[in-house]
């Protein structure tokens, strides 16, 4: 599941797709959180690294940081 490091609102968002985990996948599905954007470090709002960080370790999830455009874990 991805969310932007720019908008809590999305990493919020990432609470539905969760539930949707819950109800349709296998109970041993392998889930990861991406927090996309983490180049974007002029944005106004960011979202802590600790906050997502915390968050995938809540749900049993692996947690890492990309930019598409500074290709970082990609």
């Amino acid at each position: 599941m991805v969310y932007s490091v720019t908008d809590y609102e999305s990493l919020d968002a990432l609470k539905s797709w969760e539930k949707e985990l819950e109800n349709n996948a296998e109970p041993n599905v392998v889930k990861f959180i991406v927090g996309a954007k983490c180049d974007d470090t002029d944005a106004e709002e960011m979202v802590p690294k600790q906050v997502g960080v915390e968050y995938a370790k809540s749900i049993g999830a692996q947690y890492f940081l990309t930019s598409a455009k500074e290709n970082i874990g990609i």
